[in-house]
């Protein structure tokens, strides 16, 4: 798939570039981050009211991304806040397409997360995240035209997600950056009816942003 393709340029670009000394002008300072991208969700699967398994399969959607952060030495820290969305692209069962599939997943989530950048001397600068944190997932009108509602739940889980990308210094306080993220939860609780149902929520996310030290 292309995003994963993408993660993969991003870890090699970070192997490159990577050769570390001690940051400068940017130690201690304060940050701003922004950014937005592409989410590509994998399959869901649930248990619907009737009792049929059901698969759910998502179109790509996107990502959009908030942080306040403060570096120190070649190590960050942040908080941020984020929103990712999908839309059902088909249900299925035993792989037979359920025809008007439709529904939308919602996620909002507060992370902590941790970088080590790989400071080259130069303008680009490739590093490595980790984050933890809360994500409310809502899986919102899971429904098909013959069976109606399938699936209308959410719940507030523990987050993680592993993250690698590469900044570009444009002035003295204003870079770019590209990355790759694993986004995922832990299971996600729900119930249709008198059926209950634990769903692996997991993503890709490929995103693009700007990056401002105050």
């Amino acid at each position: 798939m292309p995003i994963k393709t993408a993660a993969k340029a991003c870890f090699m670009v970070g192997s490159l570039l990577a050769t570390p000394v001690l940051a400068q002008s940017w130690d201690g300072q304060t940050y701003l981050t922004l950014q937005g991208g592409v989410a590509q969700q994998d399959e869901q699967r649930f248990t619907a009211a009737s009792g049929a398994k059901i698969q759910t399969q998502m179109k790509d959607g996107y990502v959009v991304v908030g942080a306040l952060g403060r570096q120190y030495g070649n190590v960050r820290a942040e908080l941020e806040g984020s929103y990712r969305t999908n839309e059902v692209d088909q249900h299925t069962i035993l792989g037979t397409k359920l025809a008007g599939s439709s529904g939308k997943a919602r996620v909002f989530a507060g992370m902590g997360n941790f970088y080590y950048d790989l400071i080259t001397g130069g303008d680009f600068t490739p590093y490595l995240g980790t984050g933890l944190g809360v994500a409310h997932v809502q899986l919102e009108k899971y429904a098909t035209t013959a069976n109606g509602t399938l699936l209308d739940d959410g719940a507030t889980v523990l987050a993680y997600q592993g993250i690698a990308g590469v900044n570009y210094r444009l002035t003295t306080n204003l870079s770019l950056n590209a990355e790759y993220r694993y986004f995922a939860t832990t299971n996600v609780d729900v119930q249709s009816g008198a059926q209950k149902s634990s769903i692996d929520y997991h993503m890709h996310n490929l995103l693009a942003g700007l990056r401002y030290l105050f």
